[in-house]
């Protein structure tokens, strides 16, 4: 597995955590396509482009507030990099405590994030990379 393309996302993933937004931004191609889970509804499909990625970044807080996402491990799949996170915070607006492990495929092109797709099931992000069966 490329330890770069490793690097590339746990950087990402730390400067969204610390609320970092213009270097998180700054991680994403310029044409990148983030795909949010599909089991929620009336999400964009994708988000397209840094703006987009910018736009993912703004409901997510929206609605999670203050959360953290902890990388717990990473898979190589072909092309593509698995990232096991691990999510905690607590509704915006219910103050329900949220902790929840989250799956995303991310795909690396020339040094930034191209492509992610987001899973709540570790089995179908897996098989979405072609590494189960």
């Amino acid at each position: 597995m490329s330890e770069e393309n490793v690097d590339i996302l746990r950087r990402a993933v730390e400067a969204f955590d610390r609320g970092a937004d213009e270097e998180w931004i700054a991680a994403w191609q310029k044409d990148a396509e983030l795909y949010d889970f599909t089991e929620l509804p009336d999400v964009p499909r994708p988000y397209r482009g840094r703006g987009g990625v910018r736009r993912w970044g703004a409901n997510v807080r929206s609605v999670l507030g203050d959360f953290h996402m902890t990388p717990q491990a990473f898979t190589e799949a072909g092309d593509a990099v698995l990232m096991d996170l691990d999510v905690r915070g607590v509704g915006e607006q219910s103050g329900v405590p949220v902790a929840m492990n989250i799956y995303i495929l991310a795909w690396i092109r020339d040094g930034k994030i191209a492509r992610t797709r987001a899973f709540l099931d570790r089995e179908q992000a897996l098989e979405a990379a072609g590494l189960s069966g």
